[in-house]
């Protein structure tokens, strides 16, 4: 599945929108930047927001996951973000590796 020319890694029903995790190119083992690779977007395909960037350098989003109350992102460097599902912001951040 894509959206946008990009491959959808995982996306997650939430609150009338949907949470995409944007698959990043296998030969992109580290990134230049952190990349904000999750967007949310409503029932009509319309971005309503881009993750805000993880807090670790040369990092990315590997998995997503919505508990029915807290949505949540894990990064490649072992992070794990607790985020605001209707904006996208970082509430706080924990290592986990």
């Amino acid at each position: 599945m894509e959206y946008l020319g990009i491959k959808i890694k995982q996306e997650i029903e939430c609150k009338n929108k949907l949470i995409i995790l944007l698959e990043i190119a296998d030969d992109q083992l580290l990134p230049k930047d952190s990349i904000a690779n999750v967007i949310a977007v409503d029932l009509n395909k319309k971005i309503l927001w881009r993750i805000e960037h993880p807090t670790t350098k040369h990092d990315f989003y590997e998995k997503i996951f919505f508990t029915g109350k807290e949505f949540y992102a894990f990064t490649g460097g072992g992070q794990l973000h607790h985020i605001d599902e209707e904006t996208g912001k970082i509430i706080s951040s924990k290592m986990i590796k």
